[in-house]
């Protein structure tokens, strides 16, 4: 891909090639691939109309994954760099917008331009008659896409996508799924929610849309729908929604998840409940899809997630950044051939994350025999208690096994003495006991790893890939905790 390629020419070919075929699926209702064209061309009419240039920014918080991937395309129609953010947080300082396409009011204070997609907004988009062509990108390497990572230290960060990796990514059918009728679940903030979106425009098949779990479940049998992915709280969910039902997703042959590890009881009830065959992806923001793993491979391994994708290179060091032998834990560093440069604006983690042509993950982890990388924790996450370290996500695992209790983290806090001191928060039904779950969480650690306390929380924290947010247990219940220990110790 010498040139800039604008890959909105995909929707103008098919179009032209096949306009009556679906391009949008929802329950009861359907847009063909000419009608997405017009839509997405009388949205990039109102855009133009907003003065927007080549060189702006524009951010999407939008609701209804649906209106958000039209107004994706109307941002690539005028050869806009966009970013569609995880929530309804103002990004603003992070991103620096110059216009936020949103569908409720932002936060007070905000001083970035706002358009809001209200009823009003898509009645004058339908009302309008497009006469405007698409806009080219200055070049190849210019961006097309901005992703926010994930944050479970709090604090996203801002990778820049540009056109001839995402075009490059999304083509590699090795990263995607090989059913036409498969339904991603994955929001477009999520870098490989958008792609997934994109793979579907440039095969010229079916985007699958449901709002809620029941229209999912309709649109799964409706239309034999053959493959699901999503984050791993996303597929845990709708497994339990079927868990609830008498219903079944017989046509599945196949759920892929990613974002997060799952525990043994929420692949006891994927496979259960939605399908035997559960497919783990590893990959980052920064580096796309990195390995593929069938959970019910003989070959895995504790840990394990897969054998590295063609083009992706897998590389165990030391703190000298050595190379270690197989088998051999130490910290991963991976390489592809869709990686980002770096983060935006952020010079130290840039420095810290990507090294000679690398990106250092922040995971332990090590190769095992026949080349299946395993994981052993996160660099950052590690928890040290009194010179024992542990990774706090198998106490989450040990939590999770105890009886009644649907989701847990570890977390710590400092208490009065100055110690950390390791705490679980739980999600359970009031009636569930937990006096006894800080024994069992050393009788299968050792007593070292024994949590003083253990909270009940309504839910646990978690971003936009389902992934813990630990920092935030312990800004929102570190002082609760604080006092208690100190009542404990009699201060």
């Amino acid at each position: 891909m010498q040139n800039a390629h604008n890959p909105i020419e995909y929707l103008y070919y098919y179009a032209k090639q096949r306009p009556d075929h679906v391009a949008i699926q929802g329950l009861g209702w359907s847009v063909s691939y000419r009608e997405l064209l017009r839509l997405v061309r009388s949205a990039a009419t109102k855009l133009r109309a907003c003065g927007l240039d080549s060189g702006d920014v524009v951010l999407t918080t939008l609701g209804d994954k649906q209106i958000d991937w039209v107004i994706s395309l109307a941002l690539m129609h005028e050869a806009i760099p966009s970013c569609s953010g995880h929530d309804y947080t103002d990004y603003a300082e992070l991103l620096k917008p110059s216009l936020w396409i949103t569908d409720r009011q932002p936060p007070k204070g905000s001083e970035t331009e706002l358009l809001v997609v209200d009823n009003a907004w898509i009645n004058d988009v339908n009302a309008i008659d497009p006469a405007l062509t698409y806009r080219n990108f200055a070049h190849a390497d210019a961006t097309l896409r901005i992703a926010l990572t994930s944050g479970t230290t709090g604090l996203s960060k801002r990778t820049h996508h540009t056109l001839r990796r995402v075009v490059a990514a999304t083509a590699d059918a090795s990263t995607h799924q090989v059913s036409a009728r498969s339904i991603s679940l994955m929001r477009l903030s999520s870098a490989w929610g958008f792609r997934q979106a994109l793979s579907v425009l440039f095969k010229g098949s079916t985007l699958y849309h449901a709002n809620t779990f029941v229209e999912l479940a309709a649109l799964i049998d409706q239309h034999r729908i053959e493959s699901i992915m999503g984050s791993t709280m996303q597929i845990s969910a709708l497994a339990a929604h079927f868990e609830t039902t008498t219903q079944r997703p017989v046509t599945l042959q196949e759920v892929i998840y990613s974002g997060s590890k799952a525990s043994p009881k929420q692949l006891d009830t994927i496979r259960t409940n939605l399908c035997p065959t559960v497919v783990c992806h590893f990959g980052a923001t920064e580096i796309g899809v990195a390995t593929r793993c069938f959970l019910h491979d003989p070959k895995r391994v504790a840990g394990g997630v897969g054998y590295a994708l063609p083009g992706v290179e897998l590389q165990i060091v030391d703190d000298a950044d050595q190379p270690l032998p197989e088998g051999v834990e130490g910290i991963l560093r991976v390489r592809t051939p869709y990686m980002v440069a770096g983060y935006e604006g952020d010079d130290k983690e840039s420095a810290a994350h990507f090294r000679d042509g690398w990106f250092y993950t922040g995971d332990t982890a090590a190769i095992e025999s026949g080349g299946m990388l395993a994981l052993r924790g996160r660099l950052r996450e590690i928890i040290n208690l009194g010179g024992v370290k542990i990774d706090p996500a198998r106490i989450d695992d040990v939590t999770l096994s105890y009886p009644g209790v649907t989701d847990a983290a570890a977390f710590t806090f400092v208490s009065t003495d100055g110690s950390e001191t390791l705490s679980v928060a739980v999600v359970s039904e009031d009636t569930v006991d937990l006096t006894p779950l800080p024994h069992h969480v050393g009788a299968n650690l050792g007593p070292l790893v024994t949590p003083r306390y253990v909270i009940r929380v309504p839910h646990i924290p978690r971003n936009g890939m389902g992934k813990i947010v630990r920092t935030e247990l312990t800004r929102l219940y570190g002082d609760t905790l604080r006092t208690e220990s100190s009542r404990r110790m009699g201060n």
